[in-house]
């Protein structure tokens, strides 16, 4: 019985972790998608010498 509880909490702490990197990832993509478009928009500001 104690066996299978620490196999359980091994699963939710993997679990976990697992949803964490995920969410690493998802702010990676969110900050690069977010720079890759304030670099069109400043360029484009740029070339119509708005700045």
């Amino acid at each position: 019985i104690q066996l299978r509880h620490m196999g359980d909490r091994i699963n939710r702490r993997t679990v976990q972790e697992g949803l964490r990197q995920e969410g690493r990832v998802a702010l990676a993509r969110l900050a690069l998608f977010v720079f890759g478009r304030t670099q069109v928009l400043l360029r484009f500001l740029w070339n119509n010498r708005v700045l």
